[in-house]
């Protein structure tokens, strides 16, 4: 540490004063905006997946459901207490309920499938 550094007289063994008494230089900051390199960022950073929720399934013929018009209901194999599946790539990977955000439909996630469930 150079002589003339603020800190450098409280170091100093044969120095009795301490360094609470001495002033701590502030750290320098970055001003402005952060700019990202896109060079520095991971390659996964660009690879899309394709995330589904299914929240039941239901089996029918295909007559049943081309006689079905718009507004038309269909059951779905589960409760309003189950889970939702939540898949990537057409793999599940967790389970979770659905909430209401807003405006918007989501799903909190409440538990992810180890790797040998999948």
């Amino acid at each position: 540490m150079a002589a003339d550094h603020p800190l450098s007289a409280a170091m100093n063994m044969g120095d009795m004063t301490s360094a609470a008494d001495q002033q701590v230089p502030e750290m320098p900051t970055k001003r402005g905006p952060q700019r990202r390199n896109r060079q520095k960022e991971p390659a996964f950073n660009e690879i899309s997946v394709e995330l589904s929720v299914v929240l039941g399934r239901a089996r029918m013929p295909i007559h049943q459901l081309l006689k079905r018009g718009r507004g038309a209901v269909i059951e779905l194999g589960a409760s309003v207490d189950d889970d939702a599946a939540i898949y990537a790539n057409n793999r599940l990977i967790a389970r979770g309920q659905v909430v209401v955000v807003g405006e918007n439909i989501a799903i909190s996630i409440t538990e992810t499938v180890p790797i040998t469930e999948m």
